[in-house]
């Protein structure tokens, strides 16, 4: 009966729910590769472009999670602090890989140059830890990161 705790499968689920924003600043730019091998839904090209047309509604969320990782009254768990700061980290990331998709010049991000691979690899590497925090977040476990672990190990303790 210790696993039917709903406190826990809400924990879980806020913890898992948190890593849809940066999947879906991800996934409007990275579409056309999913489209290539079948893997493209239309509500999710719907909920990134709502996402990307609307360019303050990042800058809401940034602020929405860090507000409820520093309030006491809300009393949330470690795990799902830890999960949201993470998430936060990761939309970030996702955000300036997206930025960096529209500010470099076309002859540097072209098919054919030497750009366009390893744009598409740092897109491809940030949805796999997207997928790999989700993951460990659904088990309830905290996923380790190098670097990025800790310095979010620090932050919560120091509050």
């Amino acid at each position: 009966m210790k696993y039917l705790n709903p406190f826990k499968i809400f924990d879980r689920l806020i913890s898992v729910a948190i890593y849809a924003f940066p999947f879906l600043e991800l996934y409007g730019f990275f579409n056309p590769f999913l489209r290539s091998v079948n893997m493209s839904s239309n509500l999710l090209e719907e909920a990134a472009f709502y996402l990307r047309e609307n360019a303050w509604l990042n800058f809401l969320i940034f602020t929405v999670i860090i507000i409820l990782t520093q309030s006491r009254q809300l009393n949330l768990s470690y795990f799902t602090r830890y999960n949201m700061l993470q998430a936060l980290v990761i939309l970030f990331m996702s955000s300036l890989i997206d930025t960096c998709g529209y500010l470099f010049p076309v002859f540097i991000l072209a098919e054919g140059s030497l750009g366009y691979p390893i744009f598409n690899g740092c897109c491809f590497a940030c949805l796999l830890l997207i997928i790999y925090c989700a993951i460990y977040a659904i088990r309830g476990k905290i996923p380790y990161i190098p670097l990025l672990s800790e310095s979010l190990r620090l932050q919560i303790w120091r509050d």
